[in-house]
């Protein structure tokens, strides 16, 4: 800041009273004298100056030297550039050196050129280095509050479990009528929960982790089916399912599944799903079978009615026309909670049983074999088993072949274990469109033949995909080097340029440099290839009265310019 006061405009204050009063003319002198070195140039107006003279902005040509000397000493007296800029910004180069920001000023300064900066220390091989990442997602849908897609590039937060969560991207999609969106998430702390509601950080939208419908994670084994082998793969479907879900069997047992064999086939049997199959001392869930074929038969008459209907009904029920049960029929009387024949239906006391009871010539014989409709499951300990038919058993007829027992009761039926059931299985496709309240089909597409599985699908909300690496870190034989201490090191790093390391290595030594590390310089060519070319070409043949003229053709390639790096 300069100083304005001027010392002439003072002698007349400064000088004694006897000097003003006995030599005016001297006092004239001095103002004079000092009135002179207060123009423009001489001492007292420079002296004035100095402080303004020390600001790059309002210091003069002559003294823009000396700043240099003590501000930028080590950059050389002419750079591209505008010195007055360069020395203002001079701070901001000497706290950033060593850094790569510090480096591209120094050179836009000097040459006017951008450069790159490469460290050979990121392409050093190192064992397990590679970057490993999941992507996780949460899927949200109604109640919600505001449009969910404003949540992109947000922090969120789940009331209930407190995570947190960046949106960096998401996916809309329709499924059972209902809008859900995937939210992708980075930054995650936190777990978060089924069928809370998220929020962003100034709370102006919301929406509840959503999880009745979508892709399947896991499948709660219901029936586990038989005759499955450990990797096996399974096609998961259910009645609302879009695209099949793919799961691999990744732990099987052989104590849940149960077959039957014919021991002892007995006698008194027939062909007939009716045949009631009981199992005694039962644990597990679900099996049963009917006979499928007898041997060794003969026939007998049987009754085919039911005559629990008429349990109640009085013996002394009959015909005539004196009383109100004037043949009024048995089941009209009794409780008549099950179908009768025609015959009992409309029988009396008076009826005979002979033409009341609807018997008939029954084929039956010895069990064969058996046909299982279901192999249950969770059968822990092998159930023991009886085959009863209720026509013929009710009979007691006793069986000659073997003692003590009676035809239609007989029969010896065996449970074992089957092997291959499918206790865990892993999820490698959730397939689209689940509902969580569906039973799941599960079927093995690598053998057959198998029981099917059934299950129950675990949806949830969130969800974590299979992680990937996000670059060649650690990969061998890829684009990373080993090691050697001289260039691919941590402490190298490379200057691209289209100067010579040999013009500008000496200042960035002086101001850049960080000790410790070692500079190395590459050269960008750039080739300017300037070859005008004319190709002329006349040519008359003439074969006949057959002539070719061609024309002048004319190539000019000039001015083109390669870049090699």
């Amino acid at each position: 800041m300069a100083i304005s006061k001027k010392v002439s405009t003072l002698i007349n204050t400064q000088v004694p009273e006897f000097i003003r009063t006995d030599a005016p003319l001297f006092k004239s002198f001095v103002e004079g004298y000092y009135e002179f070195l207060e123009q423009g140039n001489n001492v007292l107006d420079e002296s004035r100056k100095l402080l303004a003279y020390q600001d790059v902005d309002s210091s003069i040509d002559k003294y823009i030297e000396y700043l240099k000397r003590e501000l930028i000493p080590d950059l050389p007296q002419t750079t591209a550039a505008n010195t007055h800029i360069l020395m203002k910004r001079a701070t901001d180069l000497y706290k950033s050196r060593g850094s790569e920001k510090s480096y591209r000023l120094l050179f836009r300064a000097l040459y006017n050129e951008e450069v790159e900066i490469y460290d050979p220390g990121a392409s050093i091989l190192r064992a397990s280095d590679g970057r490993y990442s999941k992507e996780q997602s949460i899927r949200v849908g109604d109640p919600s509050l505001s449009n969910t897609e404003l949540l992109l590039g947000q922090t969120i937060t789940g009331l209930v479990s407190n995570a947190t969560g960046k949106v960096e991207r998401s996916t809309q999609t329709v499924e059972s009528g209902f809008l859900v969106r995937e939210l992708f998430l980075s930054n995650v702390s936190g777990t978060f929960q089924d069928l809370e509601l998220v929020r962003n950080t100034a709370n102006t939208v919301n929406a509840t982790i959503y999880n009745v419908t979508g892709v399947i994670t896991n499948v709660n084994i219901v029936d586990k089916g038989a005759g499955h082998v450990l990797g096996d793969t399974l096609s998961i479907s259910s009645p609302t399912s879009v695209n099949s879900a793919i799961a691999t069997i990744s732990d099987t047992d052989n104590f849940s599944a149960i077959q039957f064999t014919v021991t002892e086939g007995g006698s008194g049997y027939t062909v007939s799903n009716n045949i009631v199959a009981i199992t005694r001392n039962q644990v597990g869930v679900g099996a049963s079978f009917y006979v499928n074929s007898i041997s060794n038969t003969e026939v007998l008459l049987l009754d085919g009615d039911d005559i629990s209907s008429v349990a109640n009904v009085p013996l002394n029920t009959t015909g005539g026309t004196t009383n109100s049960n004037t043949n009024t029929a048995f089941v009209r009387l009794g409780a008549n909670s099950r179908a009768v024949s025609a015959n009992l239906a409309t029988a009396n006391v008076n009826s005979k049983l002979g033409n009341a009871l609807a018997f008939t010539n029954t084929t039956v014989g010895s069990i064969n074999t058996v046909y299982q409709t279901s192999y249950g499951y969770n059968y822990t300990n092998l159930p023991s088993v009886s085959v009863r038919n209720p026509a013929v058993a009710e009979l007691r007829i006793p069986d000659p072949n073997q003692p003590n027992s009676f035809k239609g009761n007989n029969a010896i039926i065996t449970a074992s274990h089957l092997d291959g059931a499918v206790k865990a299985i892993t999820v490698t496709d959730g397939g689209t469109n689940f509902n969580k309240y569906d039973t799941l089909t599960i079927d093995n597409t690598t053998r057959t033949p198998t029981a099917n599985v059934t299950g129950l699908p675990s949806i949830t909300g969130i969800k974590s995909y299979e992680g990937k690496y996000t670059d060649t870190k650690g990969f061998l034989s890829w684009n990373n080097r080993l090691q050697d201490n001289y260039f691919y090191q941590v402490y190298s790093y490379v200057i691209k340029s289209n100067n010579a390391l040999n013009k500008y290595k000496q200042f960035v030594d002086d101001l850049l440099h960080p000790a410790g590390t070692k500079m190395f310089g590459e050269v960008r060519t750039i080739s300017v290839v300037s070859t005008p070319t004319i190709l002329v070409s006349n040519v008359n043949l003439t074969t006949g009265n057959t002539t070719f003229d061609s024309t002048v053709l004319t190539f000019d390639s000039s001015n083109t310019t390669f870049d090699k790096f």
